[in-house]
């Protein structure tokens, strides 16, 4: 899975360039679930949250300590992060996070939003298609999401130190010692760290040749070769 947050002022248009990116990941065969900050009560959710439904394989709405979801389960941004399995998800508000990268909506007359994480500005007002195919060739290359424990066995000295040292290209994040890891590569015995998508991809591969197989039970699989 892979992350992207959206954040701006109030009436920015966050939920525009969300749902807008959702529709066009969606369009490019990948499966997205958004998560969306509420402000006030869960029984009144902003009424733009349901615009996320045409794109979104799921979609949580977060305020305060309360977590809406379809099952109504309680639990934190992280954890229903950890949770998804949807290729992407879209993250609207929770600037202070530092687990995953931030597009920023502009409002020129009120200025924008800074943050170590971010990837893009964009204005929603002045959006097209062709905008948002660029935006989300970007997000392709640079989304990303990885446990947030402030652990520091990446070697840097916080969760977010170690988001900006991604972005700029110094480190990937397969190397979050705290992130669950789905496959590992060794050759010679040297761990070659995957991107996560890579990594969801080449299980999928080889999951889907071999469970064809006589005899195929799940668990633990082991390919060698020589």
């Amino acid at each position: 899975m892979r992350a992207i947050g959206i954040i701006g002022y109030h009436n920015s248009g966050k939920t525009y360039v969300g749902t807008k990116i959702a529709a066009e990941l969606t369009k490019r065969g990948y499966s997205v679930s958004a998560i969306k900050h509420i402000h006030g009560s869960m029984k009144h959710a902003d009424n733009d949250t349901s615009h996320y439904i045409s794109h979104c394989s799921n979609i949580i709405g977060i305020s305060g300590d309360q977590v809406l979801t379809i099952e109504n389960k309680v639990m934190t941004l992280q954890e229903n992060l950890l949770s998804i399995t949807t290729d992407f998800v879209i993250i609207e508000g929770f600037k202070e996070a530092a687990t995953f990268p931030k597009i920023i909506c502009d409002v020129p007359e009120q200025g924008s939003p800074d943050h170590d994480l971010k990837i893009a500005h964009i204005n929603a007002r002045e959006i097209t298609d062709e905008k948002i195919a660029d935006l989300c060739d970007l997000i392709e290359e640079k989304a990303f999401f990885f446990a947030g424990t402030n652990c520091k066995k990446c070697g840097y000295s916080s969760c977010l130190e170690f988001g900006k040292a991604i972005i700029t290209g110094k480190t990937l994040e397969n190397h979050c010692a705290s992130l669950p890891k789905d496959i590992h590569l060794r050759i010679n015995g040297e761990e070659f760290p995957l991107h996560s998508f890579v990594s969801s991809t080449l299980k999928g591969t080889i999951i889907g040749f071999i469970k064809n197989l006589k005899g195929y039970k799940e668990g633990k699989v082991t390919i060698e070769i020589p």
